[in-house]
C-alpha cells in the first residue's frame, strides 16, 4: 500500500521477552493483511528491513497496575525501545505507544473490559477464530490484532 493513494497500514505489536505478535492492518478497508508470531530478533529485522509494511507503528506498552514485576517485564519493556528505535531508524512512520486499558477503551468500551471481552470484539469485528485471536497456543497474536484495531483509525463506522 502507498500512502501517497492516502492508504494507511497500522502495524500493531503485542511485545513479549523472547517472542512478539504482530498484525498488519488495513486502515482503510479496517481488515487484518498479514499477522504473525515471530522470535523478537526476526521481528526487530522485519521491521528494521521494512518486510512488515505499513505508516505507522503501534506498540502495546507496559503499564503500571500495582503489582510486582519480574525479570520478563524488563525483558519486554527492553524491546519495546528497540522495536521503537528501529521503526524510527528506518523514516517509515510514526510510533504510538498504547496501554492494554485504552485498547479495551476502544474494542469494548470499558478499560475494565477482561481479555476474553477483546477477544469477541475481534471476532465480531473480523469473523471466526482464525481471524479473532490467533493460533490458540500463540494467543499474542489477537492482542496484536488488537493493537492495532484499538487505534482511533479502525473505529467502525
Amino acid at each position: 500500500c502507498s500512502s501517497d493513494l492516502g492508504i494507511m497500514n497500522l502495524i500493531g505489536v503485542d511485545p513479549g521477552h523472547t517472542h512478539s505478535a504482530y498484525c498488519v492492518l488495513d486502515a482503510a478497508n479496517n481488515k487484518p493483511v498479514a499477522w504473525g508470531y515471530e522470535e523478537n530478533a526476526m521481528l526487530l529485522g522485519m521491521l528494521q528491513s521494512g518486510a512488515v509494511g505499513g505508516q505507522k507503528l503501534l506498540l502495546e506498552m507496559v503499564a503500571c497496575y500495582g503489582m510486582a514485576v519480574g525479570r520478563e517485564t524488563f525483558q519486554t519493556v527492553r524491546w519495546v525501545g528497540r522495536f521503537e528505535q528501529a521503526w524510527l531508524e528506518s523514516r517509515r512512520g510514526e510510533v504510538v505507544l498504547v496501554e492494554r486499558p485504552d485498547i479495551k477503551l476502544v474494542l469494548c468500551g470499558s478499560r475494565a473490559a477482561k481479555d476474553p471481552n477483546v477477544r469477541q470484539a475481534l471476532i465480531d469485528r473480523w469473523g471466526g477464530d482464525s481471524v479473532g485471536p490467533g493460533h490458540p497456543s500463540r494467543p499474542d497474536a489477537g492482542h496484536a490484532r488488537a493493537s492495532a484495531a484499538g487505534h482511533p483509525l479502525t473505529r467502525p463506522g
